[in-house]
């Protein structure tokens, strides 16, 4: 048996497309999202969102897999992240809440209002099998 390190301050592990997501500090000591891919060995930053800020640091902690999409949460944003195409979109640019969940094909998640109210909001992909 063999044990190798692959990051440092590895937090909240999320399986995805058949490869290891994770958040982990970088260089600079901020929280990104990595991705290791067992079958090739290959690990790698997913982006550097927005720098080296402390306020976008990645949190993988309540991450969904929605339709396909990681979607996660810095301190300011939320994102979704497809693997498939390397593409990543920006879904809310307001503060998130303190929850990101799915049920019954339709994603349910907090964020600040601009009172500074914490309040649910829902979206549906027609594409994912749910109706509005």
């Amino acid at each position: 048996t063999t044990s190798e390190s692959l990051a440092d301050d590895v937090s909240n592990i999320r399986i995805y497309n058949n490869k290891i997501f994770f958040q982990a500090k970088n260089s600079g000591g901020f929280l990104k999202l990595y991705s290791y891919d067992d079958t090739t060995g290959i690990l790698r930053q997913i982006t550097n969102i927005a720098g080296d800020t402390a306020s976008d640091s990645v949190s993988l902690f309540d991450s969904v897999i929605y339709n396909g999409w990681l979607l996660f949460k810095t301190n300011t944003y939320m994102y979704a992240y497809n693997d498939n195409t390397n593409k990543l979109v920006l879904i809310l640019s307001r503060s998130p809440g303190s929850f990101l969940t799915t049920y019954r094909n339709k994603l349910y998640f907090s964020a600040m209002d601009s009172s500074f109210n914490e309040r649910l909001y829902v979206l549906c992909d027609p594409s994912a099998g749910c109706t509005p």
